[in-house]
């Protein structure tokens, strides 16, 4: 029979732990948005990247069930819509953007 062993967390640790997990969760959900929103139909010329592609939606799709499984939000809608949604717009507005815009926009909201 396993045996299962426990592990002791500072306060610190556990909230950075959380703050990774909640992060990683977010970014998945957001790229799966993405991916559905913009990226569903694109088809490259090269079928190997089509491939993976299709692997890393597989791989994202089954993460996410994952997640599911193991954590479960106390409110669902801010984190499977509400913060994914807000992320996405974000990411979207910021990828247009040239580097060093995007290095001024995140240093004055860390300066705030």
């Amino acid at each position: 029979m396993a045996k299962s062993s426990k592990i002791s967390l500072s306060k610190e640790q556990a909230e950075e732990m959380y703050y990774n997990i909640n992060s990683y969760f977010l970014f998945l959900q957001c790229a799966e948005n993405i991916d559905k929103t913009m990226f569903n139909r694109l088809r490259f010329w090269d079928g190997a990247m089509n491939n993976h592609i299709r692997r890393a939606r597989e791989s994202v799709s089954i993460l996410l069930q994952d997640f599911q499984a193991h954590f479960k939000a106390k409110d669902v809608d801010i984190v499977k819509y509400d913060a994914p949604s807000e992320l996405y717009e974000a990411m979207e507005y910021l990828s247009r953007l040239h580097p060093d815009k995007i290095k001024e926009i995140l240093h004055n909201l860390k300066s705030e």
